[in-house]
């Protein structure tokens, strides 16, 4: 499409913004009485009508007046909402929110999704960090009888995790200790993944420097499974029926089935992993939630990303809102974690 002109440009926004605002179809004497463009309310109606022959804007009956569609809304959020646009959110304010030292990192990101409900009033979904992200501090190994292992990986960030595994020989706690032991030394302050690539090629160069107890753990390691993707908070759920979108049973109960499926909005998330800044996913373009978007950014220690957060609420979201909201929130977590 060639470049939009300005005034086109101008009477979109305000449409989109006013039905933001009101949740009522936007009719062209409405904007020519409420906004100056010194148009008069036809020349409007014009340019509505061939903002909806393009795809902008459409109406959802017999009314005259015009709501904006998915195309509509991602026109506005790539080219139409200006930083002045935004609200200011005090970020130290905001940085105040969590009071208390943390020593579970699942607690803060809990906490995390709680205040982005709050705040945003629509739903907040939060991911703890991936543990093939995190950075490795130490491993320890707990013999449970002859053939079975608990295997305790602690990381810098505070994340524990925990997996079992069975073992086809005797092996002694002493056995396991050497392993740890061994792991401990050689790889504390690189991320699990790293580890992982590490020893497998450390195998496959010198297979007979390692017994069998390391290669069965190095086995694992190997394995995707072994490591889940992580976890998700969604907290105010219930929020969504404050909006007149979620009025439509159908709809609400395609919303509400998303919910349930944890893994797959996480799964959707961790593709966000490479963004930067925010992510602003409109409708059809997210996990399958129609008249929904998602607003999303990552949190990060140092230059290494984590995990994201992010606002699941209708299209019609505030986006002049949500938008800073959820980049101060993830830039807050950052600090936080830095803190811990």
């Amino acid at each position: 499409m060639s470049k939009m002109d300005e005034r086109v440009q101008k009477i979109l926004k305000t449409v989109i913004t006013a039905y933001i605002e009101t949740g009522e179809p936007i009719g062209s004497r409405t904007v020519s009485k409420k906004y100056d463009f010194w148009l008069s309310p036809a020349t409007i109606r014009n340019i509505m009508a061939d903002l909806e022959d393009l795809g902008f804007l459409t109406h959802p009956y017999t009314s005259s007046g015009r709501i904006p569609t998915e195309k509509g809304y991602r026109y506005y959020i790539d080219s139409l909402i200006s930083h002045s646009d935004l609200e200011h959110i005090d970020e130290e304010q905001f940085l105040s929110r969590y009071q208390n030292k943390r020593t579970d990192i699942s607690e803060l990101m809990h906490e995390t999704s709680q205040i982005l409900s709050m705040l945003s009033h629509y739903t907040s979904v939060v991911t703890t960090p991936r543990f093939t992200n995190t950075i490795f501090k130490h491993l320890k190994f707990i013999m449970l009888d002859n053939r079975s292992i608990l295997a305790i990986f602690v990381s810098q960030e505070g994340i524990v995790h925990n997996k079992f595994f069975a073992v086809d020989e005797d092996y002694t706690q002493k056995d396991l200790d050497w392993v740890a032991a061994y792991i401990n030394d050689e790889f504390e302050g690189l991320t699990i993944g790293q580890i992982r690539e590490k020893l497998i090629e450390g195998m496959r160069m010198d297979k007979a420097h390692y017994n069998k107890l390391l290669i069965r753990v190095i086995n694992k390691y190997s394995e995707d499974s072994f490591f889940d993707i992580g976890d998700i908070f969604l907290d105010g759920k219930a929020n969504v029926l404050d909006h007149p979108e979620f009025s439509d049973i159908e709809k609400m109960k395609q919303l509400f089935k998303t919910f349930e499926e944890k893994y797959t909005i996480l799964k959707f998330l961790n593709r966000c992993l490479d963004n930067d800044g925010v992510k602003v996913i409109i409708g059809d373009e997210n996990i399958g939630i129609s008249h929904c978007s998602l607003v999303v950014a990552n949190y990060k220690d140092g230059n290494r990303v984590l995990g994201t957060i992010g606002v699941i609420g209708p299209t019609r979201m505030e986006y002049s809102r949500i938008i800073p909201l959820v980049d101060v929130t993830a830039r807050t977590l950052t600090k936080a974690l830095s803190r811990e």
